[in-house]
Parts: C-alpha cells; sequence; structure tokens
C-alpha cells in the first residue's frame, strides 16, 4: 500500500517539491508506525476490528493530499484535474467494495456454504484490491505520460 501512496504522491505533487516531501514524509510514518503495531499486535493476539480500523485509517489518509491536490492546481477549472481527479474516486470506490464485503462476509453470511471456497468476501477483497492495483497503476502510468509531456511549468510552491 505505502507504494501506492508513494508514486501517486510522487508524480502528482512533482510541481510542488515540499508538499511532495510533507506528504511522502508523513505517509511513510504512518506507514512505519503501521508495521510497528501488526508486528506488536499480532504477538499480543489483538482483535481483527482494531487491523480493519488501521487500514480504513490508511486508507483514508490519500483523500487529504488528494483534496490538496485539487485546491493546488485550481480546482475543477484545471483540465489536468479534470482528467485525473474522478480516477482518485474509481480507485475508493473498488477499494470500498471489496472493504464493504470483508467487514459484512457478504455474501456467506446471507448464504450460509453457498461462498465456502469461491466468491467469499475474503476472496471479494483480494480481488478488489488486485483491481484497485492495476487501476492505480494504469492511472500511473498515464499521470506519468501527462507528466512527460506537460512538464512543470510553475515555479515550485
Amino acid at each position: 500500500m505505502c507504494e501506492s501512496f508513494l508514486c501517486g504522491l510522487h508524480l502528482a505533487f512533482e510541481c510542488y517539491r515540499d508538499w511532495r516531501i510533507r506528504y511522502e514524509t508523513m505517509i511513510i510514518s504512518i506507514m512505519f508506525i503501521a508495521v510497528i503495531y501488526y508486528i506488536h499486535g499480532v504477538k499480543r493476539y489483538t482483535t481483527r476490528n482494531i487491523h480493519v480500523t488501521l487500514f480504513v485509517i490508511i486508507s483514508l489518509m490519500g483523500f487529504l493530499p488528494g483534496f490538496h491536490w485539487y485546491a493546488l492546481h485550481g480546482g475543477w477549472s484545471n483540465g489536468f484535474v479534470q482528467q485525473f481527479f474522478p480516477r482518485l474516486f474509481v480507485l475508493y470506490g473498488i477499494l470500498g467494495v471489496g472493504t464493504f464485503a470483508y467487514l459484512t462476509k457478504f455474501p456467506e453470511r446471507f448464504f450460509p456454504g453457498y461462498f465456502d471456497f469461491i466468491f467469499a468476501s475474503h476472496q471479494i477483497w483480494h480481488f478488489a484490491s488486485l483491481g484497485a492495483f492495476i487501476w492505480w497503476y494504469q492511472n500511473g502510468i498515464d499521470l506519468l505520460q501527462y507528466r512527460l509531456s506537460n512538464p512543470c511549468s510553475t515555479p515550485e510552491i
């Protein structure tokens, strides 16, 4: 997950070096704390709800730099924003479907015995995560191509 944040942040904030460094430092720090927590949490057999809550909080941290990026580029009137900002919501929509299935145990909770081996909530979560990473990868390539053809023309803020 950390590499996804860092790649997106690096390309999106390429023209805003100071903000890029701040956000990258924040994400790396949060991920470091999460790894330490998971190492100690597994040893202490902490509950699954804490793990899921931590995962959701880390995932939602992408909205802060996303909305800041939106504001730095002048909002919806900017073509760059119009092209890439909606893709962030598609990413979170895909992840949301997987997280919803995982947290609610859909479909096996409502159809006991039918989804024990195929299409269980945990598998849906993994498929959604894979789909989100593929989506993010493709958009990262598009963002990189955009940056290569439209280099930064404004001074760094």
